[in-house]
């Protein structure tokens, strides 16, 4: 796939100037296009327009990453919650400072002072105009507008020109994030207007709070226990007004953003605003944050990773097949990987994020087991079962939605119900979201990575689940030694927002996610007014709290994800009294976690 032109040479720290003459590599040109992108040939990028990218450098111990960060998040361990600093993390895995100093030479060679450069020793990130951009990588930029939102536009490589970096480098980059792959505006989460005759039983932040033993009245106490809302650009930013009226007529306390980061581009998105609604209803007063990212989990992990004082919790509504993560769909910028490659070093990256003491929350996606990559069934002979990412990636906690059965309903509802029943949270059982019980008939997410080694702190629960008599498809079509994933599950089906000025109904693990985000970032306080640690990287103290103290959770024991959309088909994953790879070790009991972590240095 390459073509690597080498000359010999002696000084790497030297080698980058003779590199601009004679020696290159051409990396894969950039991918076809998502049609709703049409190359505006008419409308020339200026030269002087920025463009933002970073150049991905391969890292070295990983390894020794790993074994850190589980020592470290492990709560038998008498170094547990000792989080490591971020110069430390780099001391270890930063490939030797003369490659990125080589990378910042080169770059300043070619640019001189056109472009901002910032060196993060394992990457570099460039704000640099489109002129600087084409000479550093021979290439030709375009600008590209959607063709069913009118005036987004952006400017990305010409479809025809091949991105070429000096080979010099080419043991050392990994990949260069942000130049190449326009991204799909994905389908918008838009919340159904209540019907007069529907007659389902609503959820509303009242629901989850009783259903899980959060006590009424719990809000955020210690400014340090923060939280963000994580989007990914192009989506449309929640309106003010539907937050406070939320908050209003769900009798709720409003809690407006403490910073917002990135684009800022208000619209009627029902992703955004079930995002922050749930978040800040349920962790009230808590610091939070409005994130949107440019580009995909590469790019927010190291964000995350470089943002100083950055949020203690992430709640991420977004994923997509991990075998396809360099499709355009997700931005991922792959233009010289391979979908392994990609999210090998994406997963190093949330490993560095986890190191630090920050928990992503992430959701397992409403498309059962065989997700977007096999909606249709029609792969249930060949390839029916697609883990998604970065649901899959070991270093984040994945979240499954659920759905509410029976129970009795609000005696003084809100508002927001007007006239309708909401479900109290009282009594009742959980189901995993699945077409036949569901307002959307969606499915959870749920399964085994393609590639992430099964961890050591889920060993003993993933070992259990599959030598249950659960639903488990044949072996061929799944890898059971990797990771398996949710870890834990939360409502998802039949959420009740203000979106546009109206009451409208939604679902999806887009609920589910900030959910479980904002109860971790109530443990959390909890935990920094007794003077401990943030929990950090989660998923062994859940596993370990699961199997120490039960009561922490509640098992949900019926139900599988081999449904889609609307659809059934021939595989997928299975409940039973234990953790599935459905919903998880079941959905919290906030209380008996509270007195868990509580317990722990």
């Amino acid at each position: 796939i390459l073509r690597v032109y080498t000359t010999k040479m002696t000084r790497f720290t030297l080698l980058y100037a003779t590199a601009l003459l004679c020696a290159f590599i051409v990396l894969v040109s950039a991918r076809t296009r998502p049609t709703v992108w049409s190359r505006l040939d008419s409308e020339l990028p200026v030269a002087t327009d920025k463009v933002e990218f970073t150049v991905v450098l391969n890292v070295r111990n990983a390894d020794k990453l790993e074994q850190e960060v589980l020592e470290i998040s492990d709560p038998s361990s008498p170094r547990y919650s000792q989080w490591l600093t971020h110069d430390t993390i780099l001391d270890m895995i930063a490939p030797p400072e003369e490659v990125s100093n080589g990378v910042v030479n080169w770059i300043a060679k070619v640019c001189e002072n056109d472009a901002e450069v910032e060196n993060l020793r394992d990457a570099v990130r460039v704000k640099a105009s489109v002129a600087c951009a084409e000479r550093l990588f021979q290439i030709r930029m375009a600008v590209y507008g959607h063709t069913k939102q009118q005036g987004l536009k952006t400017i990305k490589v010409h479809r025809d020109t091949p991105v070429v970096l000096p080979a010099v480098f080419a043991p050392h980059i990994a990949f260069v994030a942000g130049i190449a792959d326009l991204p799909v505006v994905r389908a918008t989460k838009e919340g159904v207007k209540i019907g007069a005759s529907d007659t389902f039983n609503y959820v509303l932040p009242e629901t989850a709070r009783h259903l899980y033993n959060v006590p009424d009245g719990s809000a955020v106490t210690n400014s340090r226990s923060s939280q963000a809302a994580i989007e990914f650009w192009p989506e449309g930013a929640p309106f003010f007004t539907d937050m406070q009226e939320f908050a209003t007529q769900s009798r709720e306390i409003f809690t407006n953003f403490s910073k917002i980061v990135g684009t800022w581009d208000q619209g009627n998105d029902g992703e955004s605003i079930l995002d922050v609604e749930y978040i800040t209803a349920l962790a009230p007063k808590a610091p939070t944050w409005y994130v949107t990212i440019t580009g995909w989990q590469y790019e927010f992990a190291s964000w995350l990773f470089n943002t100083r004082n950055a949020p203690y919790v992430s709640s991420v509504s977004y994923g997509w097949p991990e075998q396809d993560s360099c499709s355009s769909v997700t931005t991922a910028n792959c233009t010289n990987l391979t979908n392994q490659q990609y999210v090998v070093r994406a997963n190093v990256e949330f490993g560095k994020v986890a190191g630090l003491g920050l928990t992503v929350i992430a959701c397992s996606q409403d498309e059962g087991a065989p997700s977007e990559a096999n909606e249709d069934c029609s792969l249930d002979n060949s390839h029916p079962l697609w883990p998604i990412y970065p649901g899959s990636c070991p270093w984040v906690t994945t979240v499954s939605g659920t759905t509410f059965i029976g129970g009795t309903v609000l005696s003084d509802p809100p508002a927001i119900c007007q006239g309708h029943t909401c479900a109290s949270g009282l009594s009742g059982i959980e189901h995993p979201c699945m077409p036949n019980e569901t307002y959307y008939s969606w499915t959870t997410g749920g399964g085994f990575s393609a590639w992430a080694p099964r961890p050591s702190w889920q060993d003993a629960a993933v070992r259990s689940y599959l030598a249950s008599n659960a639903l488990i498809p044949p072996t061929k079509w799944f890898n059971a030694s990797n990771r398996g994933y949710p870890d834990i599950s939360a409502l998802g089906s039949r959420i009740l927002t203000i979106q546009g000025g109206q009451i409208a109904v939604t679902a999806g693990t887009s609920a589910a996610t900030p959910i479980i985000a904002a109860l971790v970032t109530l443990l959390n306080d909890a935990r920094l007014n007794a003077g401990k640690k943030p929990l950090g990287f989660l998923n062994p103290a859940l596993y370990q709290m699961a199997r120490a103290k039960p009561e922490t959770f509640q098992v949900v024991n019926a139900g599988n994800n081999r449904g889609t959309i609307g659809t059934t088909c021939t595989y997928g994953y299975g409940c039973w009294n234990g953790w599935s790879p459905v919903t998880g070790l079941g959905t919290p009991n906030f209380v008996e976690m509270r007195k868990y972590v509580l317990s722990l240095p």
